[in-house]
């Protein structure tokens, strides 16, 4: 840890450095240039949490249970534009005492209409699955999306290719070729890749409104030798009015998805699962915010379901406070965590 901190102080003196040589060099002022110098932020999550049992919960790892505090993410990034034809953007995650790259890739804008990436990254399975963890609508992920690609979700190493369709309307068709390392695909020859396509549609209901269709499908060879595949679909409605944009806004996500596992002999395992979350700022600085998270076995067999709610208090984009309460089955336990969410340095705008 106390060498990956060094690295990073060193990694921003250089920085400002070179952008000092550049200044007096051009004969301009400090920080007048700085093209050979990427944006850099860097995002810290604080968590505390109660949990009035000992037992895992909805099949959570036995670590992440429990009453305690922690730092539960530091996350570097750095983007930069290459050259006129690529974006550049590496993300570092430092989760406990471990530090991995969580993304790093090169984007390809030149081409009209088509972008292309390649490198490490969320995959554009869904809505959640894109996001980073201090982006989360809550503070966890949905039950379905952990449950299915693991606590990461589907991040995979690979080359993404996009499609805007030049229609009167929003039209995305993304496809992807992914390495398959996530642990429902992970084939024993360590050769067989994923293959990812996502179509996403938008649409203005008013100057207001809008609404948004989205459908996901990723299949590849698991360790069984077969094929695993995972199908989902998602609807996304969002209101915010013009005149009071800054103190009033309504989001209603919904989210379904299915994974099948072929087990060879004639045996597949079956689990589908969705959330529904509804997100409201009702003042310029706060939100309040409510998910209902189901997960079963197409058999029906198998059953459980999480209610949470969310309070938070966002003072500026570059900060948030929040508070949130689950309630699990078939546990039966109750869950609060609170989490202190600060960014400082560059701060890239989210998604939409």
């Amino acid at each position: 840890m106390q060498r990956f901190i060094a690295l990073m102080l060193i990694l921003a003196a250089g920085a400002a450095h070179a952008q000092v040589d550049e200044s007096i060099k051009s004969g301009s002022g400090l920080g007048s240039s700085g093209r050979y110098n990427p944006d850099i932020g860097v995002n810290l999550l604080f968590l505390g949490k109660y949990l009035n049992s000992d037992k895992p919960v909805n099949g959570a790892p036995e670590e992440e249970n429990g009453t305690g505090l922690e730092i539960q993410e530091v996350e570097f990034s750095f983007s930069a534009g290459i050259d006129p034809y690529f974006l550049g953007q590496l993300t570092m995650a430092v989760e406990g005492e471990e530090i991995h790259i969580e993304e790093g890739y090169a984007t390809l804008l030149a081409i009209p209409m088509i972008t292309v990436k390649a490198g490490k990254f969320f995959t554009s399975f869904g809505r959640h699955n894109t996001l980073h963890s201090h982006s989360f609508p809550f503070i966890d992920p949905p039950l379905i999306l952990s449950g299915t690609f693991g606590d990461d979700g589907l991040l995979e190493t690979g080359v993404s290719v996009s499609f805007l369709a030049p229609l009167p309307w929003f039209l995305e068709i993304t496809g992807e070729v992914l390495n398959g390392n996530n642990e429902i695909f992970s084939s024993p020859k360590g050769e067989d890749l994923a293959y990812l396509l996502n179509l996403k549609t938008l649409f203005d209901l008013s100057e207001d409104a809008t609404i948004q269709f989205g459908g996901s499908f990723v299949s590849g060879k698991n360790s069984y030798g077969w094929w695993s595949s995972v199908y989902g679909a998602d609807i996304t409605l969002k209101w915010r009015p013009l005149k009071r944009a800054r103190y009033l806004g309504i989001t209603f996500q919904n989210e379904y998805m299915a994974r099948v596992i072929d087990l060879g002999a004639g045996k597949k395992e079956k689990t589908d699962g969705l959330y529904s979350l509804l997100m409201l700022q009702f003042a310029r600085q706060w939100w309040i915010e409510g998910r209902y998270d189901l997960v079963k076995a197409f058999e029906g067999t198998e059953r459980a379901w999480r209610a949470s709610g969310l309070v938070a208090f966002v003072p500026t984009e570059f900060s948030a406070l929040r508070l949130q309460y689950n309630y699990n089955k078939p546990l039966g336990s109750h869950e609060v965590m609170f989490q202190l969410n600060v960014t400082f340095g560059n701060h890239p705008a989210h998604g939409y």
